[in-house]
């Protein structure tokens, strides 16, 4: 059945080359585009059809995925796609856009009778992506549309439906946010103890070892304590989740309540500005610790 389902990939980056590839290996009749000439070589060498011309590609597509690196690119695809693809397809939004923009995508899609889902991705980044092992973060008109299952079960473990499009987008701007504040909290705790000459190997086996334990420490801080910040999520993927989360309390603002969320977000706009911007959010831990050495104390 698969081999007759018309699958076209749009931005074959980080994560969108693991999923396509996954895709194709699945035996989906698939067409991957992509404007970057390396892009397209690398998935020309895993099997992967490759066009430049999105227009051809999506004119006879039976389901569209897009997984764009910016909400400006994405909307430049999106609206490219909805413009030329048939109005039997399916059109499923992997990237990070935004409340308002998945909004915008689902009201855009109605109104050409186009069946629109809102599913962006969490669990683990590329490797998770490699493995097959995503969750997806559903919002859509109804049910998940039939069919639709299958494919995501190429590249996810489990597909949560959690409304009507702009719930995916939100619940993961959520998570995100809900993450950075976890991060920035254990950084806090680990700076915050060495400066009482607390060793931060002893302290991670105390945290590890108790009710504090959580992914985000053992997946982060065990490199961080060893100055090992080349894994994980970056700091500039996780800024641009946290600024498009205070983005959509414009939209729907829920009171003077988020608090953690802000600060968090200070914290990483501090990391961008000093060059950490491609390492692991677990840096925040590395700028505390600098913080507190050149003030003599983390509240200096």
């Amino acid at each position: 059945m698969n081999e007759k389902t018309k699958v076209v990939f749009a931005g074959l980056g980080i994560m969108g080359f693991p999923i396509a590839k996954r895709i194709h290996e699945a035996g989906f009749d698939l067409t991957g585009v992509d404007n970057s000439e390396a892009v397209r070589a690398k998935a020309h060498s895993a099997g992967i059809r490759m066009t430049e011309s999105l227009i051809e590609a999506v004119a006879d597509a039976d389901m569209v995925l897009m997984m764009l690196p910016t909400v400006e690119i994405s909307r430049l695809v999106f609206d490219e796609v909805l413009a030329h693809a048939p109005a039997a397809s399916k059109l499923v939004q992997l990237g990070t856009i935004g409340y308002a923009e998945a909004v915008r995508e689902a009201e855009a899609a109605r109104t050409k009778g186009v069946t629109y889902l809102d599913a962006p991705v969490i669990g683990g980044g590329a490797p998770a992506a490699e493995a097959g092992n995503l969750k997806i973060l559903a919002g859509s008109d109804g049910p998940i549309p039939a069919g639709t299952e299958q494919l995501f079960r190429c590249f996810s473990a489990h597909t949560f439906h959690l409304g009507i499009p702009g719930a995916g987008q939100m619940t993961k701007l959520v998570h995100n946010t809900l993450l950075a504040s976890i991060a920035t909290s254990t950084a806090e705790a680990f700076a915050v103890a060495r400066g009482f000459g607390i060793d931060p190997d002893v302290a991670w086996d105390v945290f590890r070892s108790s009710s504090t334990n959580s992914f985000a420490l053992e997946w982060l801080f065990a490199p961080a304590l060893k100055d090992d910040y080349s894994g994980g999520a970056k700091v500039d993927i996780l800024l641009k989740d946290l600024r498009l989360f205070m983005d959509a309390l414009e939209v729907r603002d829920p009171g003077d309540v988020v608090k953690h969320g802000r600060g968090a977000l200070e914290l990483y706009e501090d990391c961008h500005r000093l060059g950490h911007g491609q390492d692991d959010i677990a840096v925040v831990f590395k700028v505390l610790g600098e913080r507190a050495t050149a003030g003599d104390g983390l509240g200096a």
